[in-house]
């Protein structure tokens, strides 16, 4: 199971899709997909905008769900090396 974040349970909680809280902020789907995924963070700016649309406080829209999980930028990702023998 994968971990959701605060922001992402917040808009489904509030029924949004994707476009609907993108078009209600005025930020694009794609920064919504990525700060969702935790690819990015939202900045300060950004979350006491979504904020009030989410009816949330902004500390309500950091983190995640399930805090036990790994980010999706702390997994190493990369080529298996090879042991010489």
């Amino acid at each position: 199971m994968s971990s959701m974040t605060k922001l992402e349970s917040a808009r489904l909680e509030m029924g949004f899709t994707q476009p609907q809280l993108a078009s209600l902020s005025g930020y694009g789907i794609q920064s919504i997909l990525r700060w969702e995924k935790g690819y990015r963070s939202p900045r300060v700016e950004v979350l006491e905008k979504l904020a009030p649309i989410l009816g949330k406080p902004i500390i309500d829209l950091i983190g995640y769900v399930n805090p036990t999980m790994p980010s999706p930028q702390r997994v190493r990702r990369g080529r298996k090396r090879k042991v010489a023998a």
